[in-house]
């Protein structure tokens, strides 16, 4: 997966490479620093509702946040492209980010979501620092 940051309120983004084989590499970003990441596909697996949740045991059993474990496993409207009977084996990425440097991990589910009739990247992000957590999602708008 190759992610090319853009321009944001002045800042530019550092380009990378991410291996999706859970291999660590490191990775120096001009926004975050030094960090440590892993990459790696994971399947899904279809509820009664038609929805497909992530099969994923996350990390951050550790923090306090109660939003921080459901909203990584959270079942989605997976695109159509990516839903189909047998494709749920590859339908999320996941990754696993650490800051050695300032001390926080991060955990994030990625996804190519249905918001009505439109789809979207997604990313559902917990950052924690000890025992404190905050969680994000972002919508990347498909061109």
């Amino acid at each position: 997966m190759v992610l090319e940051p853009a321009l944001a309120a002045g800042l530019e983004g550092t380009p990378e490479k991410r291996q999706l084989n859970w291999t660590k590499f490191e990775h120096n970003d001009t926004l975050f620093g030094r960090v440590i990441i892993r990459s790696h596909y994971i399947s899904g697996q279809k509820i009664e509702d038609g929805r497909i949740r992530p099969l994923l045991e996350p990390f951050t059993k550790v923090v306090t946040n109660p939003d921080a474990q459901s909203m990584l496993t959270e079942a989605v409207v997976l695109s159509p492209e990516i839903s189909g009977a047998d494709k749920t084996e590859r339908a999320f990425i996941h990754d696993s980010i650490c800051s050695e440097y300032h001390g926080w991990k991060a955990e994030q589910v990625w996804a190519v979501e249905m918001m009505g009739e439109e789809s979207f990247l997604t990313r559902r992000v917990v950052v924690w620092k000890g025992s404190y957590a905050e969680v994000a999602r972002v919508f990347y708008r498909l061109a």
